[in-house]
């Protein structure tokens, strides 16, 4: 620009501002949860008494309880756990093998982590599982979520978990190698309820005892580990506050 009149000086586009003006349509996004505590804020200036205000609909959902994709907030179910534990330490350390394995164990299949990498086929998976269950525990029932039996208290936690992106759906096989990524494909709840069908089978066809939930898993493991405590000492394996909570 040194040196040249301003009247004669053009901005090349990249660098040139783009108005409003020029805009065909205009896409303006407004977090609902910053916008009511501003609101609130200002009328704290010029209102004795807000309460008023609170009888219009401040927001689209409730910033208490939503967040801003419009999900359910989670809760912090972790600390309700740590409270807990504080008062005895009741976990065990399966690293250390310092448990006796004659007993029955009640495994939530959450805490067998999808171990399969690219091109594996799905029989070859199939068999890391088994060989997961069959080196720790020498009796043992493992319990699987349902996906496909309509509207679950679950559901938001699914959505929260593939970020609202649903894979395509699969069909596999045991002899099918695997290719997709593991994210896309589980984000499919037909996908994942078919990997657990044909999971479960391979297990059951080994001498694992199954047990498949309509829903959420939580409640079945607790009452069949209660049945199988009845008869001995049983462990219960997860990883989700839930268990504890029903547990206790």
């Amino acid at each position: 620009m040194a040196g040249q009149f301003v009247d004669e000086y053009s901005f090349k586009r990249s660098n040139q501002v783009v108005t409003l003006g020029v805009k065909t349509s205009v896409k303006i996004t407004i977090d609902p949860q910053l916008l009511f505590q501003r609101l609130t804020a200002i009328a704290d200036w010029y209102y004795e008494d807000v309460s008023g205000l609170f009888k219009y609909e401040l927001s689209s959902v409730l910033s208490s309880l939503f967040d801003n994709t419009g999900l359910p907030r989670l809760a912090q179910k972790s600390q309700l756990a740590d409270a807990m534990l504080k008062l005895g330490d009741c976990t065990i350390d399966l690293a250390e093998n310092n448990i006796d394995k004659r007993k029955h164990f009640m495994v939530d299949h959450c805490c067998t982590e999808f171990l399969g990498q690219k091109n594996m086929t799905f029989g070859s998976i199939f068999d890391l599982y088994l060989n997961y269950i069959t080196q720790r525990f020498s009796e043992a029932t493992v319990v699987f979520d349902g996906y496909l039996e309509g509207p679950s208290i679950k559901d938001t936690t699914h959505l929260r978990r593939c970020n609202k992106t649903i894979g395509n759906q699969v069909k596999f096989g045991p002899d099918t190698p695997f290719k997709s990524k593991k994210d896309s494909c589980l984000s499919n709840s037909e996908n994942k309820q078919t990997f657990i069908k044909h999971l479960g089978s391979h297990l059951v066809n080994h001498g694992i005892t199954v047990r498949h939930a309509t829903v959420d898993a939580d409640l079945l493991i607790v009452e069949t580990a209660i049945e199988h405590a009845q008869q001995g000492i049983t462990y219960t394996i997860g990883e989700d506050t839930d268990l504890l909570v029903l547990l206790c």
